[in-house]
């Protein structure tokens, strides 16, 4: 049984990677989630910050839960395309006996731009989109997703799917040069 270790004590996080990891060949991974820092905003703001905290995740999770077979790192930020905002989670996956680390992102869920600009109002060291939301509409602060999307999906359902390509790009034939 593989041992994953998660740089979160996120229950949507910690859920995504199990249902991610588990499968017919796999069917019961040891997923362990460890509190560590993402060292970003409180509200990370594009895909640079986002990643570096995902990064910052994943090498504390190494640092205090030495010995594991994957390490995750998961960070959500917001990111803007054409005056919009969409709240994407990055992910990346360490496979240590296979000695590769792999990186996606997520679906993204559209934020209301006045939720944005509240953030950047307060200070995005301050607040995050979540808790702006659960403020207006009673949400989840940590996982708004299902009131965005009308409960068709959850922050841990996208996680979990960005988890699959991860591992699946893990798990692919490299291809280094072209056919001969």
């Amino acid at each position: 049984m593989p041992r994953v270790v998660v740089g979160s004590k996120s229950p949507e996080k910690i859920n995504a990677v199990r249902e991610a990891f588990t499968n017919d060949r796999n069917p019961g991974p040891v997923i362990e989630g460890v509190p560590s820092a993402s060292h970003v905003s409180e509200q990370p703001m594009g895909p640079s910050e986002t990643i570096r905290g995902a990064r910052n995740r994943l090498d504390d999770a190494k640092r205090l839960a030495p010995g594991a077979d994957f390490y995750v790192g998961i960070e959500n930020g917001i990111m803007e395309v054409d005056g919009d905002y969409f709240d994407v989670g990055w992910v990346i996956v360490e496979a240590i006996s296979l000695g590769r680390t792999t990186m996606t992102c997520s679906q993204g869920v559209q934020i209301p731009a006045s939720v944005v600009q509240e953030v950047i109002r307060v200070g995005v060291n301050q607040t995050h989109c979540g808790r702006v939301l659960a403020a207006r509409s009673g949400c989840n602060p940590n996982a708004p997703h299902a009131f965005l999307t009308a409960n068709r999906t959850s922050r841990q359902e996208i996680l979990r799917n960005a988890i699959r390509v991860a591992l699946g790009q893990l798990e692919a034939p490299t291809v280094t040069s072209p056919p001969c």
